[in-house]
């Protein structure tokens, strides 16, 4: 097992900062959830009504919701490309500086959970799994709406085409448009992908 388990990017550290602040006996709550739900490919873990709750719940920006469940998907799904067992994954958890408390609930959750997870996730890679063929971009300039001022506003369009799969048989194109702060952020979690793809080959 690498030391890099879980590369410790910008994003997974003030991940971690917020999760330790989440009370214990909510936590196990959020885990669960998250198991349960984080193998469909059609439904998303929680619906936009949910998360607003969790905002009250946890006492944190609509942001930090979506970062914190991000993370703890992310922390899954590693989990399951991995296939490792409760207790190594808690050794790797502890490493990025996770509370004693939130190491335990996450390795009993996939202690639990985590059988069903990679079976779920495997059948639905069998079905839905797609491919980028090609991807097309341009940059724009957005005028403003207002009459009362000249403002521009740059932004990218991309074109993505994906290929089709035994659910969908046709393949597909997916038009995206971001802004300077949109793409840079999009940038991050490329780099974030990249790494964990890096940390993955240096295993196999």
């Amino acid at each position: 097992m690498s030391s890099e388990f879980i590369v410790e990017t910008e994003q997974i550290k003030k991940a971690v900062q917020l999760i330790n602040e989440i009370g214990t006996e909510k936590f196990p709550l959020l885990l669960q959830r998250i198991a349960l739900k984080i193998h469909s490919a059609t439904e998303v873990s929680f619906k936009q009504e949910e998360i607003e709750k969790l905002e009250k719940s946890l006492e944190l920006s609509n942001e930090n919701v979506l970062l914190v469940i991000e993370i703890l998907e992310f922390i899954f799904l590693q989990s399951t490309y991995e296939v490792i067992k409760a207790q190594n994954l808690a050794v790797n958890l502890a490493k990025i500086s996770l509370n004693e408390d939130k190491v335990t609930a996450i390795a009993e959750a996939w202690k639990e959970h985590g059988k069903e997870i990679i079976e779920k996730i495997r059948q639905n890679k069998a079905v839905f799994s797609r491919r980028l063929l090609n991807v097309k971009w341009r940059l724009n300039i957005q005028m403003a709406n207002s009459m009362q001022t000249k403002q521009k506003t740059p932004n990218a369009l991309f074109e993505f085409n994906i290929s089709g799969s035994s659910a969908q048989p046709e393949d597909d194109t997916v038009q995206v448009e971001f802004n300077k702060e949109q793409l840079y952020d999009f940038f991050l979690k490329l780099e974030t992908i990249q790494k964990q793809i890096d940390t993955l080959s240096k295993i196999i």
